[in-house]
């Protein structure tokens, strides 16, 4: 069903440019990197992929892992990061109150795999509560920290 509704809206996509990006967020639809690539075959249209949030997955699984059986369908990335342990002391919404570089991502592993797919999409979006200069000015540099690693 969802597949037959994101094939209606390819015309649109077509027309304008626009790329559909389907994200992995906590809705239970798609589980493993091996599903997701499947959904995103069977769509099989170049401006339909995935827009991949590194954070998010690390409840279900592994970034490297996912990163690498997406590879190609991945149209952008999106930097968070999550605690396996603040999840399981707090409570599962609890695992985003971290710093970025300080929860569970292995950014290096992730950095390989996204420079392993020679990743050409858009870069690197981060989600951030907001802040004044200075806590911006700290994300990105804990994101230039991350990047260098690519």
């Amino acid at each position: 069903m969802i597949t037959v509704l994101i094939q209606e809206l390819v015309p649109h996509t077509e027309r304008t440019g626009m790329q559909i990006a389907l994200e992995n967020v906590w809705y239970n639809f798609l589980l493993s990197p091996v599903e997701a690539r499947r959904f995103v075959d069977d769509i099989n249209h170049p401006l339909v992929g995935w827009y991949f949030d590194i954070g998010n997955i690390l409840r279900y699984g592994w970034p490297d892992q996912w990163i690498r059986t997406l590879n190609r369908r991945i149209i952008r990335l999106h930097i968070k990061e999550y605690s396996r342990e603040l999840m399981k002391r707090k409570g599962v919404r609890e695992g985003f109150n971290v710093e970025l570089l300080e929860g569970d991502n292995n950014w290096p592993e992730v950095m390989k795999a996204v420079r392993g797919i020679d990743h050409r999409g858009g870069w690197l979006t981060a989600e951030v509560s907001g802040g004044d200069r200075n806590y911006l000015k700290k994300i990105s540099s804990q994101m230039d920290r991350i990047i260098s690693l690519w």
